[in-house]
């Protein structure tokens, strides 16, 4: 078996050959996150519709993560030290 290195040319068309199927990946990326929204509407403007159909207040508590817990309680502790 033959060892050749790669040429410059073959270099170039599996460069371009990368570049395709990023472009590609890409645009079906954009396409399905074009096809959750509806056409003129944000994400953050669909999100702020989904909270405001429920118990506004409510509803927008709950779904905030730390919310779920109790406050912290005590004194913070002491920074980690830094290089």
């Amino acid at each position: 078996m033959l060892n050749e290195t790669p040429s410059a040319f073959s270099k170039a068309i599996m460069s371009l050959k990368v570049a395709a199927l990023a472009i590609v990946l890409s645009t079906v990326v954009i396409a399905a996150e074009h096809r959750l929204v509806s056409p003129g509407q944000t994400v953050a403007a669909a999100t702020s519709q989904v909270v405001a159909q429920g118990d506004s207040t409510q509803q927008a508590a709950s779904d905030y993560f730390p919310a779920q817990f109790p406050a912290p309680k005590g004194e913070p502790s002491e920074p980690a030290p830094t290089f």
